[in-house]
């Protein structure tokens, strides 16, 4: 089986000057950790001002953050357009697993990332909040599909359950180095899960 990534629009100028921030507080945050490295200091090596930098992102986490913002965008279109016949499960599952192909493409620095998470506990509460936005916006797909939509109550109980399906998944993939099959194991993942939330 095969999943392309999802497809992310090319950058306009502003995108590259915001894309220019974040690899720099990227890489600084790598090198000297989350919570020791400066707004000041990451506008200083993307080559802007420190205002420059607010006008982008008011805070570190943001910053930080926004890649999984923005993967989160691209999840909601995906979801926006069922293909005919989807059930609702099998447009979230379309979803997931084209963002599981954009992880794998993007390797090196989800895997960096990762580790910067890892280093900072603020970083790790934050990161957990990320994921309670998934949570809510996968409840959402699943009770709003045209096609076997779920209701409220089951829609949260099997968004929580494919939340944590997920951070097992990432967990496991982020063990490995990223050496895994991460696509593969969302397949096989969503077939267990099926059985239980899948229609009847």
């Amino acid at each position: 089986m095969s999943i392309k990534p999802a497809t992310v629009p090319p950058p306009n100028k502003r995108a590259r000057t915001q894309e220019a921030l974040l690899e720099a507080a990227l890489a600084l945050f790598a090198e000297h950790g989350f919570d020791a490295t400066t707004v000041d200091r990451i506008a200083e090596e993307a080559g802007v001002s420190r205002r420059s930098f607010f006008r982008y992102f008011p805070t570190k986490e943001a910053a930080f953050f926004s890649g999984q913002r923005r993967r989160l965008g691209v999840f909601r279109s995906l979801v926006a357009s069922p293909l005919p016949g989807e059930s609702a499960l099998e447009t979230v599952r379309r979803a997931i697993l084209a963002l599981a192909a954009v992880y794998t493409a993007d390797r090196e620095e989800r895997l960096l990332q990762h580790r910067v998470i890892q280093g900072s506990k603020h970083l790790m509460a934050a990161d957990l909040q990320v994921d309670a936005e998934w949570e809510a916006e996968i409840a959402q797909a699943l009770r709003r599909g045209g096609c076997g939509a779920m209701p409220p109550e089951t829609a949260a109980i099997a968004a929580g359950a494919l939340m944590g399906m997920i951070r097992a998944l990432l967990c496991e993939w982020y063990e490995s180095e990223g050496r895994g099959d991460l696509v593969g194991r969302g397949v096989e993942a969503f077939a267990l899960f099926a059985r239980g939330f899948g229609p009847s």
